[in-house]
């Protein structure tokens, strides 16, 4: 039998307690990464990938989340902790999507930015230098404070209008969550924060700038061409209020009242032959139409589609369900010609 010498035995022992110190070591450092991922604070969750999530990104997240919560994420960081902590663990499920999400990041997803002259409620841009033209879009409804998952037309297909060179911009309600009356829409203070964002975008590019106002939304349009017409290159009304003959409590914002007979630029009006809104007669927006002076005008209907939802509402007529890309050619091809 050999026996050890007792520095080879303290040798032994040295290299046997040195690579079991070094495990624990290891051990050490292993458990502190892991306590750092799943105990990083909630503000360092990218709210974003909530706002409008697609394909496999989409499908883990509602894994992790109901629906309703996902929805309500869209709005930007809740302020309840319950929903941040529930928003915490689904970031985390889906990190390797999330990562695949910023790494392959399109160009076409545009940013919110908040422009102290507008209010607090983000202006959305989506905006490339190779496009031949601005439009500022203009929410129906009670107008638009954020949310990129609104099924209204102008939201819905920002993106088919960005592909078709047009440089988007959403124009906000003063305050997240705010909604818009009639009246608010025919504000001074209001026209004049849409000049203030006119003057800004001729200040940055030399395109020609077009406003688009949809439904309720084009009551700001014409109000502001109204009194700034001059400064714009043109407005699009599509699905807009017109007069009523016999349901008259929104006439005071027909475009009739609100524009008159001599706007001063170009407008092209766009409808549906067949809107069921009924303060959005096809019928009196021809009468419009007709009624303005000069030759500084244009009306073209869509036909056709799906009405599968509400009259008023963005997938019925109103909202050139299923005839989406009419709807949009008719606007581009307008727009480039003037």
């Amino acid at each position: 039998m050999k026996f050890l010498s007792s520095c080879e035995f303290n040798r032994g022992s040295l290299n046997i307690n040195g690579r079991f110190l070094g495990m624990v070591i290891m051990k050490k450092i292993l458990l502190v990464i892991l306590l750092i991922f799943f105990n990083s604070p909630v503000s360092a969750i990218n709210w974003q990938i909530f706002e409008d999530p697609t394909g496999a990104l989409k499908t883990c997240l509602l894994e992790n989340l109901n629906p309703g919560l996902l929805s309500k994420l869209s709005d930007g960081r809740p302020t309840k902790k319950g929903m941040r902590k529930k928003a915490k663990r689904a970031y985390q499920a889906c990190s390797n999507y999330i990562s695949y999400r910023n790494k392959f990041k399109s160009s076409m997803q545009g940013r919110k930015i908040i422009k102290a002259y507008l209010g607090t409620a983000p202006l959305f841009e989506l905006v490339d230098k190779k496009n031949s033209v601005n439009l500022i879009f203009f929410n129906g409804g009670p107008g638009w404070w954020g949310n990129l998952n609104s099924k209204n037309f102008l939201i819905r297909e920002r993106v088919s209008f960005f592909k078709k060179g047009a440089n988007i911009f959403i124009f906000p309600n003063a305050e997240k969550k705010q909604k818009m009356s009639y009246d608010d829409r025919l504000n001074g203070l209001h026209r004049n924060k849409i000049n203030k964002l006119v003057n800004e975008i001729r200040s940055r590019n030399d395109l020609p700038i077009f406003l688009v106002g949809i439904s309720r939304g084009a009551v700001s349009v014409g109000s502001y061409i109204a009194e700034y017409g001059k400064e714009v290159d043109g407005a699009i009304l599509m699905s807009a209020i017109y007069f009523h003959d016999r349901i008259s409590k929104r006439n005071s914002y027909s475009m009739q009242e609100v524009i008159g007979t001599t706007p001063k630029t170009k407008i092209l009006i766009i409808h549906h032959d067949s809107d069921g809104c009924k303060i959005c007669q096809p019928s009196s927006a021809q009468d419009f139409f007709d009624s303005i002076e000069g030759e500084e005008k244009s009306l073209l209907w869509v036909s056709g589609g799906q009405s599968s939802g509400d009259p008023h509402g963005p997938f019925h007529h109103h909202g050139y369900e299923g005839v989406e890309n009419i709807a949009i050619d008719h606007l581009i091809n307008w727009v480039k010609k003037n």
